[in-house]
């Protein structure tokens, strides 16, 4: 069985040909269909499900019986000869590790690109506590907040949640939403509790838990 993987819009995507992303939508099960691009004619197209204005990178759009591609730049980085990682007919578990080491290690370069401006909080007196914590756990990265947009679900879950640590407007951010950025940039945030000073009911001990 074929198993192919690549870095694409920086995300691992499974590599299919044309037949089998077919066959797959076929089942009608969006899970299926989940972190997977194509591979046409040597390049991978990730899938769209309408056209993308102004998008220049390839990408196709899968519609009932025919799939369109879309390539205005012909970009070097979506050519599958120089991406995929091919996990088909791995013998040993070192050669499994190895393969999963190339994936990362390929990922790792699109998150550590120096390719905009790092991001540069500003802080108001208004922030809560947790989200000031965010915004200093991410401006220690020293990287810029659009790597990671592959590694959301969408653009606009991208943009809805970066909105929370670089408007003016807001000063508050939610337990749900620490928890997905600490999944996104790889950052373990933990909850604790522990007696005040001189608590007449004291618990004795201290608690945490990570969220």
């Amino acid at each position: 069985m074929d198993i192919k993987k690549a870095i694409v819009d920086g995300v691992s995507m499974e590599v299919v040909t044309q037949e089998e992303y077919t066959r797959r939508k076929s089942f009608d099960d969006a899970e299926i269909l989940k972190n997977t691009c194509i591979q046409h004619n040597d390049t991978l197209f990730p899938v769209m499900s309408v056209p993308v204005r102004g998008r220049l990178a390839p990408y196709a759009v899968s519609h009932t019986g025919f799939t369109r591609y879309y390539n205005k730049d012909n970009n070097e980085k979506y050519k599958a000869k120089d991406n995929v990682i091919d996990f088909s007919n791995i013998e040993s578990n070192k050669e499994l590790i190895e393969k999963q080491n190339e994936l990362r290690n390929a990922e790792i370069t699109i998150l550590t690109a120096a390719n905009s401006e790092t991001y540069t909080p500003v802080y108001y007196d208004e922030d809560s506590p947790a989200l000031t914590l965010v915004k200093k756990c991410l401006e220690a990265k020293k990287v810029p907040l659009e790597n990671y947009k592959g590694r959301f679900d969408s653009n606009c879950d991208f943009n809805n949640t970066i909105r929370l640590v670089t408007s003016e407007k807001n000063h508050s951010i939610s337990i749900q939403k620490i928890k997905t950025i600490g999944e996104k940039f790889d950052i373990n945030f933990k909850l604790s509790a522990e007696d005040q000073p001189n608590s007449p009911n004291p618990m004795g001990t201290r608690f945490e838990k990570e969220i």
